[in-house]
């Protein structure tokens, strides 16, 4: 921890800062001085932790020093010492909020007790607020994804970040590295310019994403900066053998084109199915000429109806990869006549959205197994890996406040009422029942842990009312949340 030291006596500070090195050698004395003015000075430039101070000083002695630092330095943590035992001392330093009031002569033992209750305490704050930021790094996260699928209200969910978008122009950007988390990623994106821009977790479409204001003035020369800083990203993903691609939106204007930004960010990343190698892939308005035509979409359908799977795959890989230049459109329109192919051919399946594919090859693999009507044993494989990874999914992301409608709108692009079907057979229960079952056993797990109080676990499992979590948790368990904290198992 960081210290200043203030007494009007030499001996007298260089005794307390000999104790705190004692106490603790990474310690640091920010500084050393004899009057509480200077201490001011130093507490306008520097981060200090604990200030130690003794009450009588020229200028401002220490119960006066102690109300102003109480006042304009609510963060450091006061300890005064004083030669004279005086309940009117105690009392005013009581009121000012200072750590504890020592008497001299100052006994290491006494400032030894002292500085372990504040470390305590201050590791606890500090636990406390890292709790509330995750919680509210999660919730925010996940609203905000909520905003961007047309779920919510702009004003219920936009963070405080995105007021300055409301005049300037702005893009969006999708960015999907393989096997790198979003912690990682957000450091990577910091380290490259973009610590003042929107960044959050895509939980539902794997990886993060970064809503980057431009201003008004200099919107394309920022464009062209970040886009050179989000192509530095792909391929340094690429010289670590990562799969990497980042999509970027057009630039575009007011709030109301956010979610508009971010469908563009995340259709732009789909180009890496036609294109791999590219890495950094951006959203464009050309329709330019279908990769495939009515010819060759009839010749496709005959290979399909005669079960020439593999001459249809190579058929496609010529039409779709070897391409000069292939805009975002072009694929989609591609993929929806291969799908119409399937549909015409009265075959039932599961449909995927263009960007849950990894490859090209995965792709039309999928076209293929729905075209030649594969057996139904290997449909219901495909089935049950969904379910196993909505399963998956909720292991992660059991705090956020989402139902299956959700996932079947905006991640699997399903009918919810057959989603929810196969839930329930693949799990026994149906979805709601199973996330709340995911959460109590979350809670009881936290509760028995004993680092946290009830409020806190209710937040970390999803309830931002605690009263409801206690609801809950009874109405599963038989018993409340302060029971299972009691329960000599839990000790």
């Amino acid at each position: 921890m960081k210290f200043a030291v203030a007494d009007d006596v030499l001996l007298a500070r260089k005794a307390v800062e000999k104790i705190i090195l004692e106490w603790d050698r990474d310690s640091t004395i920010c500084c050393s001085c004899d009057n509480g003015s200077e201490v001011l000075k130093v507490l306008e430039e520097q981060n200090v932790d604990v200030l130690v101070a003794d009450i009588r000083m020229p200028g401002l002695n220490g119960i006066v020093l102690s109300e102003v630092v109480r006042q304009r330095f609510p963060s450091v943590d006061v300890v005064l010492v004083s030669g004279y035992a005086t309940f009117d001392y105690a009392r005013a330093a009581l009121h000012n909020g200072v750590r504890d009031y020592l008497l001299k002569p100052l006994r290491r033992e006494d400032l030894f007790h002292t500085l372990d209750t504040i470390k305590k305490a201050r590791t606890e704050e500090k636990r406390q607020e890292d709790l509330l930021r995750d919680v509210q790094k999660r919730a925010g996260s996940f609203l905000l994804l909520r905003y961007l699928s047309g779920e919510e209200r702009p004003e219920d969910v936009l963070p405080e970040e995105m007021t300055g978008l409301k005049n300037g122009c702005f893009f969006a950007a999708q960015i999907m590295v393989d096997g790198m988390g979003f912690e990682e990623l957000s450091i990577r994106l910091r380290d490259l310019s973009f610590g003042r821009d929107l960044i959050f977790e895509d939980i539902l479409h794997s990886g993060a994403g970064v809503i980057v204001s431009c201003g008004e003035e200099r919107a394309m020369a920022v464009f062209d900066k970040k886009l050179r800083a989000l192509n530095t990203l792909a391929e340094q993903g690429k010289k670590d053998g990562r799969q990497a691609a980042v999509g970027v939106s057009l630039l575009l204007t007011g709030p109301d084109s956010i979610r508009e930004a971010y469908s563009q960010a995340r259709r732009a990343c789909c180009l890496r199915l036609q294109d791999p190698e590219r890495g950094l892939y951006l959203f464009d308005h050309d329709r330019g000429k279908e990769l495939l035509s009515k010819e060759d979409l009839h010749l496709i359908r005959n290979h399909l109806n005669a079960r020439r799977v593999k001459e249809a795959k190579e058929f496609c890989f010529k039409k779709l990869v070897q391409q000069e230049k292939t805009t975002v459109l072009q694929l989609e329109q591609a993929y929806q006549a291969l799908l119409g192919i399937c549909f015409t051919m009265d075959t039932e399946t599961i449909y995927r959205p263009l960007w849950d594919f990894e490859d090209m090859g995965g792709l039309l693999d999928y076209i293929c197994s729905m075209a030649c009507c594969i057996e139904e044993a290997d449909r219901s494989i495909n089935e049950g890996d969904i379910i196993d990874e909505i399963q998956a999914f909720l292991e992660e992301n059991y705090y956020c406040e989402i139902s299956l409608n959700e996932l079947a709108a905006t991640k699997y692009f399903m009918n919810p009422n057959y989603l929810s079907r196969l839930f329930k057979a693949r799990t026994g229960m149906g979805f709601s029942k199973y996330l709340l079952g995911l959460r109590m056993k979350k809670a009881e797990e936290l509760l028995e842990s004993g680092d946290m109080n009830i409020n806190e676990v209710a937040l970390m499992v999803g309830y931002t009312s605690p009263s409801y979590f206690i609801q809950n948790f009874k109405k599963y368990f038989g018993r409340t949340p302060g029971t299972q904290r009691n329960r000599p198992e839990s000790r």
